[in-house]
C-alpha cells in the first residue's frame, strides 16, 4: 500500500491498505486509505475511512480538516484544528487564517516565523502585504523568496506588474495553496489556487501555482491554460514562461517550446534555458540559430563545460570548422577531464580530421 501510494496509484493504494485485518482506529492502514482517498479525489472514500478513527482524537481532527480544505469546507476544517490541543496543526490553522481573512495577528505571524523558512515567510509577507495593496513592498518580499520552492524565480515581475496582474484578495489563499503542496496535498493544494483565480481569473501567480500542481498531476491542457492566464499581464514572468516551454516540449510542438523559452531567455539567460534553446533549433534543422545559443551560454557562463562541448560537438557533426571546434572541446576536457560526453566529442573532432591514433584514443576512453 505504501509503494502504491508512493508511486501515485491511489486506487491500489486504498485497495492493499483496506486488505489489512484487524485495522484499529489507529491504524496507520486507515491513514494510507485517506491520503490516498484524498490525492485521487476519491471524497466518498475518504470521509468513509474517517468514521474508523476516534471522532474525539486528534487524528481524527487533523484528517477531517484536511479532507475539509479538499471540500473547500475551509470554515469547517477551521473549527476542527482549533480543537486540537497541539502544537503541530498550528501553522495548517494559521493558513487556513490567512485564507479565511486576509491576515495574521501579530503573535500568530512571530510564532510562523520561527517555524518556517525564512524565503517562505517572504512569500507569507509578501502575500499579506499585497493583500493590503501594499505591492511595492509586497514586490521586495517576493523578490526574496525566491526559489523558496524549486523552479520559482520572481524574475519579470515587479511592482507594477504585481498591481496590474492580481487583485489584493487573490493572494490571501496561496499560503494555504503552498503549503498544502509541501505537506503532499496536490488536490487540496489546487482548490486553494482556483479561490484565488476566482477572484481573478488572470492573476499572475495562483495560476502559475494552479498550473505547477496541474503538471505534476499530469492534466497537461488544464497547465498549459493556467500558465497562458499567468502570462495575460506579465509576459515576461520567467517560470511560467519556462514550464510552458516545458509542456509543448512533451506534446512535440518545438516551435511553441522555442517561442516561450525564448520569452524566459529574454527575462532571465539562465543556463538551461540557453541549452535547451540550442537543442531545440538543432532538432529544428536551425544549427545557425544553435551555434547562437550555445555561443551566448559560453558568453554568459564561460567556467561552465556544457556549453563549450555543445558548439564543439554541433560543429563536428556538421563537420565544420573543425580547427574552432577542436579548441572548444579540448576546453571543455581542461575543465572537465574524463568525462564521457566530451571524450566521445574529441575523438569524433579527430576522427573527421583523419587523426585516427587520437580518435581511438579518446573515444576508448569515453
Amino acid at each position: 500500500a505504501i509503494l502504491a501510494l508512493k508511486l501515485n496509484n491511489f486506487d491500489s493504494a486504498i485497495e492493499y491498505a483496506s486488505a489489512i485485518d484487524n485495522q484499529s482506529e489507529d491504524s496507520p492502514a486507515i491513514l494510507i486509505v485517506i491520503r490516498a482517498s484524498l490525492a485521487g479525489g476519491r471524497y466518498d472514500t475518504s470521509a468513509d475511512a474517517l468514521k474508523k478513527l476516534n471522532q474525539n482524537s486528534s487524528t481524527f481532527h487533523f484528517w477531517n480538516a484536511i479532507h475539509l480544505i479538499h471540500l473547500n469546507k475551509l470554515d469547517s476544517a477551521l473549527n476542527n484544528l482549533n480543537e486540537l490541543p497541539q502544537e503541530g496543526s498550528r501553522l495548517l490553522q494559521n493558513m487556513l487564517s490567512i485564507a479565511m481573512n486576509g491576515k495574521l495577528d501579530e503573535n500568530e505571524l512571530s510564532d510562523m516565523q520561527k517555524t518556517l523558512p525564512s524565503a517562505f515567510n517572504s512569500f507569507i509577507n509578501a502575500c499579506l502585504l499585497a493583500e493590503q495593496g501594499r505591492y511595492t513592498t509586497a514586490a521586495g518580499q517576493l523578490h526574496n523568496s525566491s526559489q523558496f520552492m524549486p523552479g520559482f524565480y520572481t524574475k519579470g515581475i515587479n511592482a507594477n506588474i504585481l498591481e496590474k496582474s492580481s487583485k489584493p484578495q487573490s493572494f490571501r489563499y496561496l499560503p494555504l495553496g503552498l503549503f498544502l503542496s509541501m505537506i503532499d496535498f496536490p488536490n487540496g493544494a489546487l482548490v486553494a489556487y482556483q479561490n484565488s483565480i476566482r477572484i481573478d481569473e488572470d492573476s499572475l501567480l495562483p495560476n502559475y501555482f494552479a498550473a505547477v500542481v496541474q503538471a505534476r498531476l499530469g492534466d497537461r491542457e488544464s497547465t498549459i491554460q493556467s500558465l497562458l492566464h499567468s502570462l495575460e499581464n506579465a509576459p515576461g514572468f520567467f517560470p511560467a514562461n519556462y514550464l510552458l516551454a516545458e509542456q509543448y516540449v512533451s506534446q512535440g510542438d518545438l516551435k511553441n517550446a522555442s517561442r516561450y523559452y525564448q520569452a524566459a531567455a529574454d527575462t532571465y539567460p539562465e543556463a538551461s534555458v540557453l541549452i535547451k534553446l540550442g537543442i531545440l533549433h538543432e532538432r529544428l534543422n536551425m544549427p545557425g540559430k544553435a551555434a547562437g545559443y550555445y555561443q551566448q551560454f559560453i558568453d554568459n557562463y564561460p567556467n561552465n563545460y556544457i556549453g563549450y562541448n555543445q558548439l564543439a560537438w554541433l560543429l563536428a557533426r556538421q563537420g565544420l570548422e573543425l580547427p574552432k571546434a577542436l579548441k572548444l572541446a579540448t576546453k571543455a576536457n581542461e575543465m572537465l577531464p574524463d568525462n564521457a560526453g566530451i571524450n566521445d566529442t574529441l575523438g569524433w573532432i579527430h576522427f573527421q580530421q583523419r587523426n585516427y591514433t587520437e580518435a581511438a584514443k579518446f573515444l576508448k576512453h569515453a
